[in-house]
């Protein structure tokens, strides 16, 4: 089965260089902005990047940096998933991507 989803990951900077890690969830199940998990703890981390993760069907990896906003990132992974989900029930669609999201 072909993978059709698409990850949210947040980039920061710690003492052993930039990592990637998992951002942080709030109670009502939205990101935290500048809030990730590193090494199971939650840090704040102002100058943190948000990027999507995802594999194209040939299997190669992509990471997507969106920038600093949390909800663009949950934006740009729904889009990601919804455009892989139509690519693999067949629907015909072209290599657009807006902009504006």
């Amino acid at each position: 089965m072909a993978n059709r989803t698409a990850s949210i990951w947040i980039n920061v900077k710690t003492p052993k260089g930039w990592r990637y890690c998992r951002p942080v969830c709030g109670k009502n199940h939205k990101i935290k902005p500048n809030w990730a998990m590193v090494n199971g703890v939650e840090e704040h981390h102002p100058d943190a990047f948000y990027y999507i993760y995802y594999q194209e069907p040939t299997g190669k990896r992509i990471w997507k940096k969106i920038g600093r906003d949390p909800q663009e990132a949950v934006r740009n992974a729904e889009f990601q998933q919804s455009y892989m989900r139509a690519v693999h029930a067949g629907v015909p669609v072209g290599s657009f991507f807006p902009a504006s999201i």
